[in-house]
């Protein structure tokens, strides 16, 4: 499961870069899906439990990227996803 999540992250970088930058910009998308990467392998190692219970989550921001969402959609959904793993 660390797998692919680790793979998604590294594909959603890959789509952000390509997005329009009004409001949350390129740059700072991929910051924070970059920190939300860190987290997220920090918890598989510590609360595995933890990250299997933010997956749905986790796929839903996928999901909005795989969607070509506007880049506010994606940053706000990667802002959240900071605050459910930090409970």
């Amino acid at each position: 499961m660390t797998l692919k999540i680790g793979a998604m992250f590294v594909a959603a970088a890959a789509l952000l870069s390509a997005c329009g930058d009004e409001g949350c910009t390129n740059e700072t998308a991929q910051k924070k899906m970059m920190d939300l990467n860190t987290k997220v392998q920090a918890m598989a190692a510590t609360a595995p439990e933890k990250m299997v219970a933010a997956a749905p989550k986790m796929q839903e921001i996928g999901t909005k990227l795989q969607a070509g969402s506007d880049i506010d959609a994606v940053c706000k959904a990667i802002d959240e996803m900071m605050v459910e793993l930090d409970k």
